[in-house]
């Protein structure tokens, strides 16, 4: 296993420790305890390679062992410190997922592979077809989150939505709102909205069932989605006749 390319500093620890010492004599040092980090210890050729000649100041630093190697206390620790953490995080991933070394080579992979779940989203059947009947498609996710919470039949909702678009074609100059957000036209209960027009008692005029195959933008919408609203419009509009044709 390659070597752990971090370990924690004290800043401040290292500030303090090192007031009386040049900045020479402070650089030296770093580079002794970044030394020490990657070897584990350091003999006395690596101490003179780095000081250049003895120097007491830089040398109190180290611990010098039975074996003749010198170490930092307090770099040791904390790389010990380190490496524990880091084995335990391994270990702990290895337990939730066993296949974990075969699959996840590293820690961003794994934490791109949970991203990837998290933002997939399963939407359902009847979902894709409120989206894509509703003219303003906007906020995927968040109409999504809308709809699990609504216990609406969708031939509710497709029939309110075909009420909703012929109105606004039939404005006559009327005043007619833009379509809501999708989430808050789900949040607002918008299917049981009262939608007034002039002259005609408070209620939508009729009108013919193939008008609805194509949307506001004039997009075709899918044949399905079409069929199915053809087939609403036939049963609360059945003076009005599906045809062939767009109309």
């Amino acid at each position: 296993m390659a070597k752990d390319p971090a370990v924690l500093f004290y800043t401040s620890d290292f500030i303090s420790g090192t007031l009386t010492m040049s900045y020479e004599q402070k650089g030296k040092y770093i580079v002794l305890l970044c030394l020490q980090h990657q070897q584990g210890y350091l003999n006395y050729e690596d101490m003179m390679n780095i000081c250049l000649t003895y120097d007491e100041r830089i040398f109190s630093k180290f611990i010098k062992n039975d074996d003749g190697f010198y170490y930092n206390l307090r770099m040791k620790e904390e790389s010990d410190r380190r490496k524990k953490y880091s084995d335990s995080r391994r270990d702990n991933r290895k337990n939730i997922c066993k296949s974990h070394d075969e699959h996840m080579e590293t820690e961003t992979e794994t934490i791109n592979v949970n991203k990837d779940k998290k933002n997939k989203k399963e939407y359902t059947e009847d979902f894709d077809k409120f989206w894509t009947a509703y003219p303003n498609k906007k906020d995927k996710i968040a109409a999504f989150k809308s709809w699990k919470k609504i216990n609406i039949p969708l031939e509710t909702i497709l029939t309110a939505i075909i009420k909703q678009i012929d109105w606004r074609r039939n404005a006559n100059g009327e005043f007619r709102p833009e379509w809501k957000n999708p989430a808050t036209w789900l949040n607002n209960g918008s299917w049981d909205d009262e939608l007034k027009t002039g002259g005609n008692n408070g209620t939508a005029k009729s009108f013919k069932a193939n008008s609805y195959r194509v949307n506001n933008n004039n997009r075709e919408l899918d044949p399905k989605v079409a069929d199915e609203c053809d087939k609403i419009t036939a049963k609360y509009f059945p003076s009005e006749k599906a045809t062939n044709g767009n109309t």
